[in-house]
């Protein structure tokens, strides 16, 4: 039975941009926090260009000695804040962009700050398959609607939630028009979805944005769920979340009941205080540091559909 481990990493920006880029602090911060995933898979969100995906995987085997063979950049819809990319040490077989999907497509109304011909995802969904032992695991690469900061914890104070709303629910809709039965077939959805199911107490949020994922058990959160669980540090607000999730489908949560997600601390800035364990060198109060999101990580077993 071929497995897979698999990563996510809003990386806010990849510290490469140039060919003649030197190997800064915060790059081989961020190089250091995906070597420590020790993932074969890694969503990045917040890369912009080909580019720079490309000199962060040279980075990367050059502090690290980690290689991944294989890249893969789409282009999404937010230039500034950058777009989902994938490396892998695995061949990735197919792969999609979704960004033009429209709200019309999901029979949804856009928020009324959205123009009714924009696409529901802000960034993207970016949709990827990748092989191992002959084996295929569908992946879906998604950065969502960000919350305003100080907002998420307070109901109807958040702008962006009807958008995130919206995002969920054109991912489900692409996962159902990719699978005769989605609850039998192996499939994860993994990135920054901006929003979590509970609050900082670990308690249920009957008002979280996810519920077109999440509220029937169309999918299964495998990152938490918990209060210590967070992923995040928000600054502003003074706010630990849990944005950066791993959500997989019915039949692979079956196979592997198991695995619990590891969440890779040791490049945020010490100002992220509940973190008291050991950080990497020349780790800063507010800077350098790899991210103010955690990687995550998760060991996936899966059968898959057999390759060509």
């Amino acid at each position: 039975m071929p497995g897979l481990r698999l990563a996510c990493f809003d990386t806010e920006g990849l510290a490469v941009t140039t060919e003649r880029s030197r190997m800064t602090e915060r790059l081989v911060l961020q190089a250091l926090a995906v070597r420590d995933t020790a993932a074969d898979v890694v969503a990045l969100l917040g890369v912009s260009d080909p580019g720079a995906l490309e000199l962060f995987v040279r980075a990367l085997d050059r502090a690290t000695g980690r290689h991944y063979r294989h890249a893969l950049w789409l282009g999404g819809n937010d230039a500034e804040a950058g777009h989902p990319a994938l490396i892998a040490q695995v061949p990735i077989v197919h792969a999609r962009s979704h960004r033009k999907l429209g709200f019309a497509e999901i029979a949804r109304t856009p928020p009324h700050d959205v123009e009714p011909d924009t696409s529901v995802f802000s960034r993207d969904c970016l949709e990827a398959t990748v092989e191992e032992q002959g084996r295929r695991l569908d992946l879906f690469v998604c950065h969502f609607e960000p919350s305003a900061s100080g907002s998420a914890s307070l109901p109807g104070c958040d702008p962006g939630r009807r958008r995130r709303q919206a995002e969920a629910a054109a991912v489900r809709r692409v996962i159902e028009q990719h699978y005769a039965e989605p609850a039998d077939a192996q499939w994860v959805v993994l990135g920054n979805l901006a929003d979590q199911p509970e609050d900082a107490r670990g308690q249920p949020r009957p008002d979280h944005a996810l519920g077109a994922l999440l509220d029937d058990g169309f999918a299964v959160d495998l990152t938490g769920p918990g209060p210590l669980c967070w992923t995040h540090f928000d600054l502003a607000a003074n706010r630990y979340g849990r944005p950066d999730q791993i959500l997989v489908s019915p039949a692979l949560a079956r196979r592997n009941q198991g695995s619990r997600a590891d969440i890779i601390r040791a490049g945020l800035p010490f100002r992220a205080d509940r973190y008291t364990g050991p950080r990497y060198p020349r780790v800063g109060w507010l800077s350098p540091a790899a991210s103010w999101h955690c990687p995550v990580a998760l060991d996936i077993d899966f059968s898959g559909a057999a390759g060509a």
